[in-house]
């Protein structure tokens, strides 16, 4: 297994917890080993075996150590000897090599079926392996496993062998039995026209085998609930490979594809330019893929749609999953033995399930009041547990900004341990910090000899807003005390809280902190914490590993927003295959319809449409991808988001700047028609607008940026319309906009201090 495990997170008395970095593969080496060197792994099964128990005992524990028990591990050789599949295989080419002196031997071990065996199904010996005799000149398919006799370095396994993961995990695979492969159909594949796949894809193999399955008070389906550690260790490999085989996907398929404009590809046409290879630009990693840097970031101007529609967030919620539930509890008493953190599948579903329970409460129920719209990210934390951070918009009625009204829903006390034991309880298990500070300096929390969340807090009889718009909640100094960690803590250490969502959910569900007086999204998610997760993600959990390959949401928003392109006349983007000839792939595309195309077509034929801009289209109509139409909404709500354009782009961005504020036009020259004068640019158009005086595209251009930008983003942009741009006053242009463009300094300060 090649990949970088960290063992550093599990110093201390916490729950055991894999996780795995870098690049993840499976290697494996020659039948024998070196000379002079010791046999380690499948090399066991063929180099002096008369001494293999050991062999098995010294590869384990090293050189002088005693850890492993050699009766046990002898009763799990003689298992596997006797029930797996590729363990025979090797004790059948061992015998041989011995039996018949054979030189330059290698064992393959085929990926191909020949038959479509059911997944359970044990392929023959015969089927699946062969002993290779000589230089082995036979052909050999591109995932076929051929183990030479004796060899130096080590060759990488594909993730699409059915061998795969028996070969990793014998305990796991007892039979030898085959994992994924290409191939295996759906069960109800010749019965369905429902599904455009009939075959199953890896991750949704994974998602099934990770699963227990019952019939009858008997488990009959579940790879080794009870492998304990090694199950994580499982899960998190078998997400790596999903993960392998979407980027392989990308790299040998979309290597071929390219990018190009409609009227570049006609101009080449009418040149004799009919070879596509030299064509376009090639597309690398397209932002559909799922957690790469281009889709957090479309997913981070989503959230920011939603804000710059409904305004600030009102309320920034943080649920933790809590491995006590009793859910988990009741489902881990069917088998014994089990521990929470032995099955991460069952934590993230649960939190799933409860997750899905309090967006209902927030919303459809109002528990805070009527909502406009709701954004969730689900993260992980260093430990593993999944969290959510939840930002939701009331609607003005249900706003809370009076601190009487804040009191009413947000609470950082002690509630009366005689009136309220059972609120008392969970706050004093859920929502107690530290203790920390001097009580307990090793705290992790403490960053130079202080609590880098600031606690504990300082008494306060009254709740009041900051100016920043930060609310300051009372903490009373009545003399309620609870025992934490042999601590006595009080209201000093209380993290805001709802207490009846608290005693329901009975899980750390805190920061339910009233932020409506806030300017800016950046505020309530300095940097974009809350979308930008790492686009290159160094470790994985076994918990992680369990919600992606679940496919459950990593971010989830509602409303939910449209993505509008935008281009020049005849300058739309068209995609391409290498071995496509130029004028078949003009005649497939015919005019390539697009969103922007079809809202000046539909704006023909409605006179109704004409009544919105480009970015509020979705509001009313549909854009239905497979007809390339608008169609009138008939039901739900939908943001419309214009893609950004920079201000050194030119004519795209004065053309985005002008599809912000025009209604019903219905080709591209009435976009550029101002006063019934047709202007030969969009930038003459907006000038005639008067969206240029002065520095008045320059305003336009930081004012939308500080909406979705952080500050210190704003601030390169302003560096960058002072090289680059023609700024007729900088002094007031910074005048202006210092605010958004000093947003993040307070708090970063504070921070220092």
């Amino acid at each position: 297994m090649g990949g970088k495990v960290d063992n550093a997170i599990n110093k201390g008395g916490a729950p055991y917890c894999f996780r795995l970095g870098g690049q993840n593969h499976h290697n494996i080496g020659s039948l024998l080993p070196p000379l002079g060197k010791q046999p380690r792994f499948m090399q066991l099964y063929f180099h002096d075996t008369d001494n293999e128990l050991n062999n098995r005992v010294t590869s384990l524990n090293g050189e002088g150590k005693n850890s492993l028990q050699p009766e046990i591990v002898e009763g799990l050789s003689q298992m596997i000897y006797e029930h797996n599949e590729i363990a025979k295989v090797c004790k059948m080419a061992r015998e041989r090599m011995e039996n018949e002196d054979l030189e330059h031997v290698q064992l393959r071990l085929r990926a191909a079926r020949s038959k479509d065996d059911k997944q359970f199904n044990l392929p023959t010996v015969n089927e699946f392996a062969a002993l290779i005799v000589g230089n082995g000149e036979t052909e050999k398919r591109a995932r076929d496993i051929v183990i030479h006799e004796r060899a130096r370095g080590l060759q990488r396994i594909s993730e699409l062998h059915p061998k795969f993961m028996a070969m990793q995990y014998p305990l796991m695979f007892p039979y030898g039995e085959d994992g994924y492969r290409l191939g295996i159909e759906h069960a109800d594949a010749a019965t369905t026209s429902r599904k455009k796949r009939k075959t199953v894809t890896m991750r949704e193999y994974y998602s099934y085998r990770f699963q227990e399955r019952w019939k009858n008070g008997k488990l009959i389906d579940g790879i080794c609930v009870l492998c304990g550690r090694l199950r994580q260790q499982f899960m998190c490999d078998a997400f790596t490979c999903v993960e392998e085989t979407r980027l392989d996907y990308v790299r040998h398929n979309q290597k071929t594809i390219r990018k190009y404009s409609l009227r570049g590809l006609t101009d080449a046409v009418a040149a004799g330019e009919i070879t596509p290879a030299s064509l376009g630009q090639r597309i690398v990693l397209p932002p559909s893929y799922p957690n790469c840097f281009r889709n957090l970031f479309q997913l981070y101007q989503d959230g920011l749609a939603i804000c710059r529609w409904a305004g600030p967030p009102d309320l920034f919620i943080t649920f933790t999953c809590n491995p006590k539930w009793e859910e988990i509890s009741e489902f881990l008493k069917a088998i014994p033995g089990q521990w929470p953190e032995d099955r991460p599948d069952i934590l993230a579903r649960v939190f799933k399930i409860k997750l899905d329970e309090l967006i209902v409460d927030l919303t459809k129920r109002a528990f805070f009041g009527e909502t406009l719209a709701v954004i969730y990210t689900v993260e992980f934390q260093k430990r593993g547990l999944p969290h959510a951070h939840i930002c939701l918009f009331l609607r003005p009625e249900s706003k809370q900004t009076d601190p009487s009204e804040i009191d009413k829903i947000i609470s950082a006390e002690l509630p009366d341990k005689e009136q309220d034991p059972t609120g008392y309880e969970a706050v004093v298990q859920f929502m107690l910090h530290g203790p920390c500070g001097e009580a307990r300096t090793s705290s992790p929390c403490m960053v130079d000899g202080k609590c880098s969340k600031y606690y504990p807090r300082d008494f306060c009889s009254h709740t009041s807003v900051s100016d920043d718009g930060y609310p300051v909640y009372r903490r009373r100094k009545d003399g309620k005390e609870a025992e934490k960690n042999d601590h006595t803590l009080d209201n000093r250490f209380v993290v805001p809280h709802n207490i009846d969502l608290l005693v329901k959910y009975q899980a750390h569900l805190n920061g339910v902190t009233n932020i409506g007086q806030s300017n800016t999204y950046s505020s309530t998610c300095p940097k974009g914490r809350i979308w930008h997760t790492q686009a290159c993600m160094k470790y994985v959990s076994a918990s992680e590993a369990c919600w992606r390959v679940f496919a459950f949401e990593i971010q989830y928003k509602q409303p939910p927003v449209q993505r509008l392109p935008y281009h020049l006349e005849f300058e739309q983007d068209i995609f391409f295959e290498d071995s496509e000839a130029a004028d078949d792939v003009l005649q497939r595309v015919g005019d390539a319809k697009m969103t922007l195309t079809e809202w000046m077509v539909t704006n023909q034929k409605h006179e109704d449409a004409r009544s919105l801009t480009y970015a509020e289209f979705p509001t009313e109509w549909v854009w239905d991808k497979n007809g390339k139409v608008w169609t009138r909404r008939k039901k739900g709500y939908k943001i419309g988001r214009i893609y950004f354009a920079n201000p050194n782009s030119g004519e795209p961005y004065y053309l985005r700047l002008l599809l912000s504020i025009v209604k019903g036009e219905k080709c591209f020259a009435d976009i550029r028609t101002v006063d019934e004068i047709v202007h030969p640019t969009y930038k003459s158009a907006c000038n005639a607008l008067g969206l240029l005086d002065g520095d008045e595209e320059w305003h336009v251009a930081l004012t939308e940026t500080a909406s979705w930008a952080t500050a210190q983003q704003l601030r390169q942009m302003f560096a960058t319309l002072l090289l680059f741009c023609e700024v007729a006053d900088p002094k007031q242009l910074w005048l202006d906009h210092w605010k958004e463009l000093s947003d993040d300094i307070l708090p970063r300060q504070q921070r220092r201090l």
